[in-house]
């Protein structure tokens, strides 16, 4: 029987209140069949904001599920509590991560325009947007501002993004199993995604959404029909969160 899950299986929008003080925040990254990328102070044409980290897997391996592991240590600030304003709280102290993602670079104005755009994978493994001077890189190499997974998740090959917070740590974020910001033809699924949270005791995050797989929007188009966003999962497994006023 198919599952169709919807991409916002859970999402969040809550402020926590939290007694931990936002300093020496960590986060270790572990990739399987891939190699993982921390693109810093990425700017989100989509979402709007520019946030301090965006961690993704490039290069992968095309056989078997590719896995991103985020190990967060220390403490961040949390948006909307009461201490964050005293300690200047911006959309710096913001991460993002998910296993596959899909997109470019570059303000709202620049980059929504563009990706409906078809792209031509070139000899050296970037792929070149048809018609137009922009670039998504599967190697990240050529230059730090274009990001891109090749692929997206298969029956026989999931995305996988584990979220692990370590007790008594942290974090304000947005987080996917897969993110697919480009929807050319064919190329606006986010589907096979799965994503796990594993809460420390004490943990905190500030989680802005989180979703399984989330899949290309159309949004000058207002009745069209959308991308897939099928066999997505969320998982949240941990402590009960505490909540202070200090």
């Amino acid at each position: 029987m198919k599952v169709n899950l919807l991409a916002a299986l859970v999402s969040f929008s809550f402020v926590f209140l939290t007694c931990a003080q936002a300093e020496n925040l960590t986060i270790t990254p572990k990739p399987e069949n891939a190699t993982a990328v921390d693109a810093k102070n990425y700017v989100d044409g989509v979402d709007g904001p520019t946030v301090g980290h965006f961690y993704y897997l490039n290069k992968v391996n095309e056989l078997g599920s590719k896995e991103l592991t985020l190990t967060i240590g220390g403490a961040g600030l949390i948006a909307g509590a009461n201490y964050s304003d005293n300690l200047n709280f911006n959309s710096l102290n913001r991460v993002y991560a998910a296993a596959t993602f899909r997109s470019i670079t570059g303000s709202s104005n620049i980059v929504k325009p563009l990706l409906g755009t078809p792209s031509t994978r070139l000899e050296n493994g970037v792929f070149k947007l048809d018609g137009v001077p922009f670039y998504l890189t599967s190697n990240n190499e050529n230059s730090p501002n274009y990001v891109y997974t090749e692929t997206t998740g298969k029956a026989d090959a999931r995305y996988i993004l584990n979220l692990v917070t370590l007790d008594n740590s942290s974090i304000t974020g947005k987080f996917y199993g897969g993110r697919n910001d480009y929807f050319g033809d064919d190329h606006g699924d986010s589907s096979y995604n799965t994503l796990n949270v594993l809460l420390g005791n004490n943990s905190v995050i500030g989680a802005q959404i989180m979703f399984g797989g989330r899949s290309a929007q159309k949004e000058t188009f207002n009745s069209y029909k959308g991308f897939s966003t099928n066999y997505n999962e969320v998982f949240i497994q941990g402590y009960s969160l505490r909540l202070c006023s200090e």
